[in-house]
């Protein structure tokens, strides 16, 4: 049977892979969507700067150009944030399995999430929506 320290060990990689495999599947689509506000605001910007075009529709079109910008930049910093919770959280698993590892040699064990949370700027904490201090 195994011993307590194993089934922790054995839950904490279990939520760990979990949550990187939620990072992943975060990360990967946002890429790609952003490409679509690009291209509206590109194609706007193409219909607003024709010449057969009247001034209160280039305005219509200039302020539907911002929201789209607007609404683009508020669901990646809602994306971002997500993913900054999730990665305090596979912070605080790392120093988990840390510590059960004990005395293993120096650089074993879980460190990923931990070095790059704390080599973040203060404003790349403020986007990932840390609420932790991490010193480098």
């Amino acid at each position: 049977m195994a011993s307590d320290d194993e089934r922790l060990l054995e839950v904490l990689k279990w939520e760990y892979d979990t949550l990187r495999t939620e990072i992943m599947a975060r990360q990967s689509p946002g890429y790609g969507f952003l490409t679509v506000p690009v291209a509206v605001v590109a194609l706007i910007g193409a219909l607003a700067t024709s010449d057969s075009m009247e001034p209160r529709a280039r305005w219509v079109l200039v302020l539907l150009a911002g929201l789209v910008v607007f609404a683009s930049l508020w669901w990646a910093l809602n994306v971002s944030r997500g993913m900054g919770k999730l990665s305090e959280r596979i912070a605080e698993i790392e120093g988990i399995v840390n510590g059960l590892l004990g005395d293993w040699p120096s650089g074993v064990g879980l460190v990923w999430e931990t070095r790059t949370r704390a080599q973040r700027s203060a404003w790349g904490r403020f986007i990932h929506g840390d609420t932790q201090r991490h010193r480098g």
